[in-house]
């Protein structure tokens, strides 16, 4: 046993100071392989730590909600029972169990007028652990303004005198404010153009009353109850009532105090409809037995887990195929040291040990520096967000080092094993050896690229086959690596009639195909990765483009508003507020929408296609616009569509989406109206009909038209009800700012309704308190920021890892090369011979990789964008389709074999070569 050991220690210490000499003597190369390994490695920690710190994880629930100090925070959901996660992210109240939860079974619903805030705190503090008390907190929905713009935010009214209170509220700059100041939070800060010192005028939401507070001080982005500011109010000046009725204030707690608040004490207060966040629950989550609602820290799902295993598989095989020729590289220079140690007397075991040695150090070593190095690189998203808890996974951490080091091992194990069959009297006499390409090798890669492209198309075909798909995807990988050898051979044949560098590149990437098949195949699977990844976001790019709703035609501006605007004077209101705030109005439309009354209350009527087909684009009214053809060309309707609305509405037939008519040109409508409910109590069911009416489609499948169905006069009595002005289209010669919008808004908001006009009710309540609400939006179409950002980052990342491996494995092929290049030179080959070569090497692995890479690539994005289909919503199934970025492959086509080619002409030296041959 001490036998073996020696001989290990043995064969490590000179492994070591082997290494040690190469690095020395190559210290570009070896920088170069632990960049390699070790950019993954610092990405990965980096993402997993950012993650991790910034979701809802127990450590930042805790942080942002609750401070240092306090110990649990309340709200207040309704009467009855409250069924809650442990960290209160996800809660519910009005059932029983979690099985009548999971079940939908509705058990207890709280109805009735509320308790006012002085009777529920009594039986709160009751039921709170011994020398805790609370703290009501307000919150109220205001418009703050400031020199540079308004915003509307919710400020939290407080007592601050509370240290723990004061605390749970960030400071970031000045002091926690007193009477008559405020504390902002500093992006709001920023948006208003206000700091510390300066002076904001506060106004309710609801055209209230004004109040000018100075800005003590500025507060960090993630604040208690969702608020944008805090200002100090003494218990005994909040409200008496929970709820103000309106949706713009409500009042909720915070419990200060010495004791904790256990998982008991959470489930003694959830009996009270309140749901809890606990500094005690958070810190030490109990078993997810206990947890009422479902734990939200242990879902899985098989898709995920299945595509994440997928690309973790890929992401090595690409690792490997990456660094793999940098350690050819290194074992190529270790050739001469190897054979002098073999012919001394090492074993083939020691040999490959030796070649080994290296690969283990220096991915061990750059992967924990790496990790290390992510973890307070993600310190750096998460200090300009705001999110203070920093979480560092270690597994996923420590996982990232141990992927590190087995894709260094990996990617030196066929160096390493060439190196233990070195034939030591060629090496030692400078001859070469020629390696052969096992014919099996790719007949099987054939056989499995072959069963994992089908295998992918017929999983995304299938629907819900996404755990198939991912391992289909990893088998056509795999395959495509394995033929990469019998595809640069089957080159090397044909090349009889390329140039002299072409051809001499081709034939001796298929003599050196084990240095030449791993660089093809990294560049197949990056730019495969690639072109898949662009297929997807294109095509979801192109999704979401189609499917986009306008309010109204691109360039005007909407007036929405909850209540029927029929009366002279709010109309002329409402058009002198847009002629003074936006440039050139040409037109203010009024736009009239389908209602009935109910208790002398307008209510809105919600029209849908019996196929559920059909959904209006426009507004805040969830009705259907009333017409008879005038109005088309301001809802988004275009060219033919819109040829075909206005026909159909004057000959007085509704206008429906694409598959909603019968065989004799009829449809179904369903109809929904909404009884009058009052503040606080649940939603009226809808009352429910259907209709036949003459109907005309429009569209065709493959996009979502705006505001349909449309309805003209003459169907209004079949339909029931009757049309009021909903909103008005603003029409103008230049498109309004964003600026100029929301001073619109403001200046709609103080519109005085008359006192007799009601809000159209929709069945939610939001609208029965009487209260009338009125903003603008100006239409801008459709802006694919997604797929302008997405596209290019892909191509960035596939072309970097692409022109890395291409100039690896060129210059490997340059240094194996000089033989031969010496040999033309010598009968009278021009010197720049030499720089054709290596370009040619540079061409044949970036062509060969980057077209069967687009060629898979393509198949594979297809499938992925298929699978999709289940989830897509049915009337909208014909928008996603497979859409082809041709440019963006003709970029990558054409780019990537140019740039290879060019840089390798410029990197490689010239003059004339000398070398020396000993045999």
């Amino acid at each position: 046993m001490s036998e073996a050991l020696n001989r290990a220690v043995a064969r490590w210490r000179i492994g070591l100071r082997l290494a040690r000499r190469d690095a020395r003597r190559h210290v570009g190369r070896t920088a170069l392989v632990a960049v390699m390994v070790a950019v993954p490695v610092l990405a990965g920690s980096a993402a997993f730590t950012a993650l991790e710190s910034s979701k809802d994880s127990p450590e930042t629930v805790r942080d942002e909600s609750l401070g240092p100090d306090l110990q649990a925070s309340l709200d207040y959901l309704g009467r009855g029972r409250v069924l809650q996660t442990f960290d209160a992210t996800n809660a519910t109240w009005g059932l029983d169990t979690k099985s009548d939860r999971e079940a939908g079974t509705e058990t207890g619903t709280a109805t009735g007028e509320q308790p006012t805030r002085t009777e529920h705190e009594r039986v709160l503090t009751a039921a709170l652990p011994p020398g805790d008390r609370l703290v009501p907190v307000e919150t109220t929905l205001v418009v703050l303004h400031g020199p540079g713009a308004q915003l509307t935010s919710r400020v939290a009214q407080t007592d601050l005198s509370d240290a723990a209170v004061t605390a749970a509220f960030k400071l970031r700059a000045g002091a926690a404010p007193g009477p008559g100041e405020i504390a902002i939070s500093r992006e709001v800060a920023g948006r208003i153009g206000v700091d510390v010192g300066d002076t904001v005028v506060v106004e309710t939401r609801i055209g209230g009353s004004l109040e000018t507070l100075t800005v003590s001080g500025l507060l960090g982005r993630h604040l208690p109850k969702n608020s944008g500011a805090v200002v100090h109010m003494a218990p005994e000046d909040v409200s008496p009532s929970l709820v103000d009725g309106t949706g713009s204030a409500e009042v909720n707690w915070f419990v200060s105090g010495p004791t904790p608040v256990t998982w008991d004490d959470v489930l003694r207060l959830n009996e009270h409809g309140v749901a809890v966040i606990s500094q005690e629950v958070l810190t030490d989550l109990p078993p997810p037995e206990a947890e009422t609602f479902g734990h939200p820290y242990d879902t899985l799902d098989t898709n995920e887990v299945a595509l994440g295993g997928a690309v973790t598989i890929i992401a090595l095989l690409e690792g490997i195929l990456i660094v793999g020729p940098a350690f050819a590289v290194s074992a190529r220079r270790q050739e001469r040291s190897l054979a002098v140690a073999a012919a001394q007397g090492a074993s083939p075991r020691t040999l490959r040990a030796l070649a080994m040695i290296p690969a283990i150090v220096i991915g061990l070593g750059a992967s924990v520096v790496a990790a290390l190095a992510g973890v307070a690189v993600a310190t750096v998203p998460l200090r300009y967000f705001e999110f203070t808890a920093l979480v560092v996974p270690w597994p996923q951490v420590g996982a990232m080092v141990l992927l590190g080091a087995v894709v260094a091992v990996a990617a030196a194990w066929l160096p390493a094993r060439a190196a233990a069959r070195l034939d030591v009297v060629a090496t030692l006499t400078g001859r070469r050896r020629q390696h052969g390409v096992k014919g099996w090798a790719v007949v099987l890669g054939v056989v499995l690229a072959g069963a994992g492209l089908t295998g992918a198309v017929a999983a995304a075909s299938a629907g819900d086959g996404g755990v198939l798909l991912a391992w289909c995807i990893v088998v056509a990988e795999i395959g495509l690596v394995l033929t990469t050898g019998g595809i640069v051979a089957g080159l090397a044949r044909v090349s009889g009639r390329l140039p002299l560098p072409a051809r001499f590149a081709l034939r001796d990437a298929a003599r050196h195909r084990q240095r030449t098949s791993p660089a093809v195949a990294a560049v197949l699977v990056a730019v495969a990765g690639a072109t898949a990844g662009l297929v997807f976001v294109t095509s979801e790019a192109q999704y979401e483009e189609r499917t986009y709703l306008p309010v109204s035609t691109p360039g005007t501006t909407v007036v929405h508003a909850n209540t029927a605007l029929d009366l002279d004077e709010v109309r002329a209101q409402i058009e002198s507020a847009a002629r003074d705030v936006l440039p050139d109005v040409t037109a203010v439309t009024p736009v009239p929408v389908l209602t009935e009354t109910s208790e002398g209350r307008p209510t809105a009527v919600i029209v849908t296609t019996e196929a559920d087909r059909s959904w209006h684009g426009g507004g805040e009214l969830a009705a259907p616009v009333v017409d008879d053809g005038d109005l088309v060309p301001l809802l988004g309707l275009t060219g033919s569509d819109a040829d075909t609305a206005m026909t159909a509405l004057r000959d007085g037939r509704a206008v429906v989406p694409h598959g909603s008519t019968d065989a004799d040109g009829s449809a179904w409508l369903r109809i929904q109206t909404y009884d009058v409910t009052g503040a606080g109590s649940m939603p009226a069911p809808p009352r429910e009909r259907t209709v036949r009416v003459p109907a005309t489609e429009v569209g065709d499948g493959t996009e979502v038209v705006p505001n349909l169905p449309l309805v003209p006069p003459a169907l209004v009595d079949t339909l029931g009800g009757e049309p009021r002005v909903g909103r008005f289209v603003v029409e103008t010669d230049n498109v309004p700012t964003a600026a100029q919008t929301e001073a619109l808004s403001h200046r709609l908001g103080e519109i005085a309704i008359p006192a007799g006009v009601d809000p159209i009710a929709d069945g939610t309540g939001s609208a029965a308190d009487g209260r009338t609400q009125l903003s603008a939006r100006t239409e801008l179409g459709y802006e694919p920021a997604a797929d302008a950002i997405g596209a290019p980052l892909i191509a960035l990342v596939a072309a970097l890892v692409a022109l890395v491996v291409t100039w690896l494995a060129a210059g490997l092929a340059a240094v194996e090369s000089r033989p031969d290049l010496a040999t033309l030179e010598a009968v009278g080959a021009a010197p720049r011979t030499r720089r054709l070569v290596v370009a040619a090497h540079a061409g044949a692995i970036s062509v060969v990789g980057t077209l069967l890479g687009i060629g898979a690539g393509g198949v594979l994005g297809a499938a992925l964008v298929h699978l999709q289909r289940p989830w897509v919503p049915a009337d909208v199934t014909g928008a996603w389709a497979v859409e082809v970025p041709w440019l963006w492959l003709l970029g990558l086509a054409v780019t990537l074999p140019v740039l290879a080619i060019g840089s390798a002409w410029l990197a490689a030296r010239p003059g004339r070569l000398l070398t020396r041959r000993l045999g």
